[in-house]
């Protein structure tokens, strides 16, 4: 499943079947690869967007990292999922350790949102302006 994959999921005429389509599509990937990070990523972004099951999503994040501790993006919804449980310390301490692997504008943009979720916060103004600008996209692996 690709990243466009689960974008579209429960989109356009199929709706709730794009939903399953991709959810199985997932399962599919993790049933196939189990040692990689990808299916687990798809599963927790549909957990995570789709069923709202952050618990879940959590879960597969976590899973995704161990298998491959070094993709920022993984760390980045993890954050998310935290603070989507409310959970903000640990959510800023996993979106630092986004920037530290991979410091480009996107991961500061995300920390920036990160931050004002609890509520004002000061180091909301200090993470956009270190960010170095985002020349080349970094392409990420596909399942």
């Amino acid at each position: 499943m690709t990243d466009a994959d689960w974008g579209r999921a429960g989109q356009g005429p199929g709706g709730a079947a794009g939903l399953e389509r991709a959810a199985a599509g997932a399962d599919k990937a993790i049933q196939l690869a189990p040692d990689s990070p990808e299916g687990y990523w798809a599963r927790g972004q549909m957990r995570n967007n789709y069923y709202f099951d952050w618990n879940g999503a959590r879960a597969d994040f976590e899973k995704a990292l161990a298998l491959d501790p070094y993709t920022s993006r993984i760390y980045g919804v993890i954050g998310d999922a935290e603070n989507d449980l409310g959970m903000y310390p640990q959510a800023a301490t996993t979106m630092d350790r986004m920037v530290a692997t991979h410091p480009a504008r996107s991961s500061n943009n995300r920390v920036s949102h990160s931050r004002v979720l609890p509520g004002a916060n000061p180091g909301t103004q200090v993470s956009m302006p270190t960010a170095p600008p985002a020349a080349v996209p970094v392409p990420h692996a596909t399942a």
